[in-house]
């Protein structure tokens, strides 16, 4: 007997949108044992919905006039249990969620309570601006992030091949530059010694010519006088007795690192890892300010930084929530796993949704009333679904890397992500976009 279980999507109003959800459909044809359920409105569709092709049953809900083709998707999803069959369980999908793997209906497995969802990838405080028209982010601030992150990724970009080569790289970097930061005691007393020495004798060539002769020279030796001559950076030249860091690593790794253009080059030439603050900054009026982790624009401003606990106040003036904890992860709603439980969570969720669609200070998003909703009702500790079940290949995410054969990674970490569902909420069918071709191969080629 086939199982009570379905996928549904609701979703209506501008043909982009629908098609985005034909193809969602299309990619659970290929990869999921389930049947798939839209709810619509007929009447606003800029192309038909229609039973088959995948589709096993289109229920037609007639949305309020008053509100806008976005407004009513979101009217729809946040209002399904109303318009389902009860005796089924459901997993909603958001029409840019796409199947990629054999067992996405084991996504049902999940029943910590009566809806279910995915983690977002950030903070409720990082998401906070794009939820409330605070002015903490604003087209202006999105434009140069963007830009930005566009350089930033270009640079970041290298052959899916030298990854593995690239962590360990960088891991010697991280080793190698703690030791530098904080050198033995010994070297460190010789570099105060000589940089004091080096102030007595001033701008006065002849002294300073003097000096390094009669006492450097006996100190340091020729290599290092010499570069201390033509550097007068005595950090750069005492730490040099370690052992330059880029030595180190090519004799342990077999990586080359070319000065000019700041790489490391593999055996075979192929660039490995950059050195992206200096090739941002030589492109573009950015500039990374390394003691406080930031990159700042030509006004010296933070470009990435826009947190805020403005949605955490409007939740607490409008629906009278305390949410105390900016941290929170909040969950993502691509991915929601229900029964007919879950309509009491549904219908608050709704209620709130449609509270703050007249509120200019409020974006027409769901997601802000739903932290509303989760908070309200004390779920904020409900487990969620795995990543791999809602995995958001975040286009604009500077530490996501990708491999066809291995799957995601996120923040150089060891463990390869394999999803069975994955979130494409940018530049959907960007066909120059490794990920998005890896895509159009696990719809077109063998499952």
């Amino acid at each position: 007997m086939r199982a009570r279980e379905r996928f549904v999507f609701a979703v209506c109003g501008e043909a982009t949108y629908l098609e985005q959800m034909e193809r969602a459909v299309a990619h659970l044809q290929r990869f999921a044992d389930r049947e798939v359920v839209v709810v619509t409105d007929a009447g606003r569709n800029q192309r038909p919905v229609v039973a088959g092709e995948g589709v096993a049953e289109v229920i037609d809900v007639a949305t309020p006039e008053a509100l806008d083709h976005r407004q009513a998707s979101i009217w729809l999803k946040t209002s399904l249990p109303r318009h389902l069959d009860a005796s089924y369980r459901y997993c909603y999908l958001d029409a840019d969620v796409l199947a990629v793997k054999k067992g996405v209906e084991q996504v049902f497995l999940y029943d910590f309570g009566p809806a279910v969802f995915a983690s977002d990838h950030c903070r409720l405080d990082d998401f906070s601006p794009c939820a409330v028209d605070c002015g903490c982010w604003n087209a202006d601030k999105e434009r140069r992030a963007r830009q930005l992150d566009g350089l930033i990724q270009s640079f970041e970009r290298v052959d899916p091949e030298v990854w593995p080569l690239r962590r360990r790289v960088e891991e010697a970097l991280e080793r190698h530059d703690d030791r530098y930061r904080q050198p033995p005691p010994e070297i460190g007393w010789r570099r105060d010694q000589l940089r004091a020495y080096l102030d007595r004798l001033g701008d006065r060539p002849v002294a300073l010519a003097w000096g390094m002769l009669t006492r450097v020279l006996r100190r340091i030796g020729a290599r290092q006088t010499w570069e201390l001559w033509r550097h007068r950076d005595p950090d750069r030249v005492i730490d040099a007795h370690l052992g330059p860091v880029t030595e180190r690593i090519r004799r342990d790794l077999d990586v080359h690192w070319h000065e000019e253009e700041r790489h490391w080059l593999d055996r075979q030439g192929r660039v490995v890892l950059r050195d992206v603050p200096w090739h941002v900054e030589r492109t573009s009026p950015f500039r990374y300010d390394a003691e406080r982790d930031l990159w700042l624009d030509a006004a010296g401003e933070a470009v990435f930084h826009r947190r805020c606990d403005h949605l955490r106040q409007a939740i607490g003036e409008r629906f009278r929530v305390d949410i105390p904890d900016g941290d929170w992860r909040h969950w993502n709603g691509g991915v929601i796993l229900f029964g007919p439980e879950a309509a009491p969570f549904f219908e608050r969720w709704h209620r709130m949704t449609l509270d703050i669609f007249d509120d200019p200070h409020w974006l027409d998003r769901d997601q802000g009333t739903l932290v509303a909703a989760v908070w309200s009702l004390g779920l904020e500790e409900q487990s969620t679904l795995p990543m791999e079940f809602n995995f958001l290949a975040d286009y604009q995410r500077p530490d996501l890397e990708f491999s066809p054969r291995e799957g995601f990674s996120l923040g150089g970490e060891e463990r390869w992500i394999e999803p069975f569902l994955v979130h494409v909420y940018h530049h959907w069918g960007d066909d120059d976009w490794l990920v998005w071709r890896w895509l159009d191969e696990r719809l077109e080629g063998p499952p």
